[in-house]
């Protein structure tokens, strides 16, 4: 289940990147953190 949230915001994340919304871009930035503050899905790579 892990694995497909981090591929959601992915998702999520390079939709931001088109537009520039910055704020959705951080938010998925705080996201990403989250995962690698306690080492889960480091093999899914941003």
């Amino acid at each position: 289940m892990t694995e497909v949230g981090k591929a959601f915001f992915i998702k999520i994340y390079e939709d931001a990147m088109k537009v520039d919304d910055r704020e959705m871009i951080a938010f998925c930035h705080d996201i990403f953190n989250i995962y690698d503050k306690h080492d889960i899905d480091g093999h899914i790579k941003v």
